[in-house]
C-alpha cells in the first residue's frame, strides 16, 4: 500500500507541476486578508466535495490546463490512496492559507487512524485551480 500511495503522489505531482516547465521561482510569503477569507471557504468546499466523492465537480474549479492535466479517476486515486495506508479520516484542519508567486495556497491537514497528510490547493487569481495535491505531513 505504501507502494501505491507513493505512485499516485508522484504521478499526480508530475501532472500537476506539468505546467511550469522546469523554471525556478523565486518564493514570496505574504498574506491578505481578503485572499485569506476566499482562498479558506474555496479550500474548504473542495475539500467536502472530494471527501464526498464528487471529482468533476472539482473538476469544475479547475484552469483548463488543469482539466487536460487531471482526470476524476487520478484525483479519485490520489484521493482514496491515503486510506488504504492510514484508514479512515478522523479529522481535518480549518485552511491555512498563504500567497505563493502570487497563487492562493490552501493546506489542510488530514489526520487519519494511523497517519497524517497534507491536501494542498492553488488558487489563481481568479480563484481557479491550478494545482491540488496529496502529500505525506510535514
Amino acid at each position: 500500500m505504501k507502494k501505491v500511495f507513493l505512485l499516485l503522489l508522484i504521478t499526480v505531482t508530475h501532472v500537476c507541476k506539468a505546467n511550469c516547465d522546469g523554471q525556478n521561482f523565486n518564493i514570496e510569503i505574504s498574506k491578505s486578508n481578503y485572499y485569506d477569507e476566499t482562498a479558506s471557504l474555496l479550500a474548504t468546499k473542495i475539500y467536502n466535495l472530494m471527501n464526498e466523492g464528487n471529482y468533476e465537480s472539482v473538476r469544475g474549479y479547475f484552469t483548463s490546463e488543469m482539466k487536460g492535466a487531471l482526470t476524476a479517476t487520478k484525483m479519485k486515486e490520489a484521493w482514496i490512496a491515503p486510506q488504504f495506508q492510514f484508514g479512515k479520516i478522523i479529522s481535518f484542519s480549518k485552511p491555512d492559507i498563504t500567497e505563493i508567486q502570487g497563487y492562493k495556497t490552501a493546506i489542510i491537514h488530514i489526520v487519519y487512524e494511523k497517519g497524517k497528510a497534507d491536501f494542498e490547493i492553488d488558487f489563481n487569481e481568479s480563484n481557479l485551480i491550478v494545482g491540488l495535491w496529496m502529500k505525506p505531513a510535514q
